[in-house]
């Protein structure tokens, strides 16, 4: 039903341009009443998480306090557990080691954002606020201070779109606020676009240039959405700014994903108990190697369905590449299928892998 309103509405202009607005303007109470929205919006969402999310927030909160506790215990044990005579532990995965607390805490926000995706809209949003707090530590200490100024802005951003999501009925205060985050979010992503910043450490050139293409149409999109907003098509410059801010913060958080999995999956590795397996001890590089890529590949894959669903043009192209999957082309009485090809040469390569 959001797509289909989406659609209906998102190429209309639903109100006057913004500087005929803004000179015509005439209600004198517009943060009252847009603070009595967010006020209305919270209380809703709040009755809504106890009647139907209660136990499952409590189920979260033990969750976290057991993963902050183990992570507490290995940060101070990982010497005698590991083999570190043989296995020198790397300056990365060092500060994830000694961020127990942050890494905690950033697991713990992932997973309830997967698990509970239905979450009320409010506490959606809060839980990845709360999510986004460890992601700059983490950030921060792992990928030094060149980022760190750009995404503390984005956090900032999108801390700010969290109170604006809260409201309705939009008036010319919220186009000017509108306004305000395109062109910060549009002068923050050219400057990365630009800048190219090395700290964020893509081992994989495809993923690299693949964001940056999409870094490149994110700011097309956000250039249609200022012209958008000022002759007065509202819709689509509100889906044209919100979108690529939360694309962006997707794409730091699995990065940083994809170093916490490459140190869990060292560090299990590197153990002494599991080091006492031959095929482990003898192929650890081999292992260690491909282990990560996989799981990194995987974390990837969610990023672009996620970025899919932001588009809102995930179900579509799941239909799409369903489609292009099942209807085969018969050849005598077989019927083969690029579904039946990719199959054939995936169970391929896992054999060479395996051997």
């Amino acid at each position: 039903k959001q797509v289909e309103f989406l659609g209906d509405h998102l190429f209309s202009r639903e109100m006057a341009g913004l500087l005929y607005d803004l000179a015509n303007r005439e209600d004198t109470a517009m943060l009252r009443k847009h603070a009595m929205q967010i006020g209305s919006s919270f209380s809703r969402d709040v009755d809504i998480l106890k009647a139907d999310y209660k136990i499952q927030m409590i189920g979260a909160g033990l969750f976290l306090l057991l993963l902050t506790s183990f992570a507490i215990w290995f940060m101070r044990n990982y010497r005698r557990l590991i083999l570190s005579r043989k296995f020198k532990v790397s300056k990365m995965h060092l500060v994830i080691i000694h961020s127990p607390v942050m890494v905690s805490i950033f697991i713990t926000g992932a997973l309830i954002r997967f698990i509970f995706p239905d979450l009320p809209g409010t506490f959606h949003s809060l839980n990845f606020l709360v999510f986004m707090f460890p992601m700059l530590i983490l950030v921060s200490r792992i990928f030094g201070r060149e980022i760190r100024i750009w995404f503390l802005i984005l956090i900032l951003l999108y801390t700010l779109t969290f109170f604006y999501e809260l409201t309705y009925d939009p008036d010319i205060l919220l186009r000017m606020v509108m306004l305000f985050f395109s062109l910060t979010a549009l002068v923050l992503f050219v400057w990365i676009y630009v800048k190219k910043p090395t700290s964020l450490n893509f081992n994989k050139t495809l993923v690299y240039k693949l964001l940056r293409l999409l870094l490149l149409i994110l700011n097309i999109l956000l250039v249609i959405a200022v012209i958008a907003n000022f002759v007065g098509a509202f819709s689509l410059a509100e889906f044209f700014t919100l979108m690529p801010i939360q694309i962006v913060l997707l794409a730091v958080g699995v990065q940083l994903a994809t170093k916490i999995v490459d140190a869990m999956v060292f560090l299990f590795l590197a153990s002494k108990n599991v080091q006492q397996f031959n095929v482990v001890k003898d192929g650890f590089r081999d292992i260690y190697k491909r282990t990560s890529w996989v799981l990194d590949l995987l974390l990837w894959i969610f990023f672009f369905s996620m970025a899919l669903s932001i588009f809102r043009v995930r179900d579509a192209f799941v239909a799409w590449g369903n489609g292009l999957m099942t209807n085969g082309i018969k050849v005598g009485a077989v019927e083969i299928t690029l579904w039946s090809v990719i199959l054939f040469f995936l169970v391929i390569w896992g054999s060479i892998l395996l051997t």
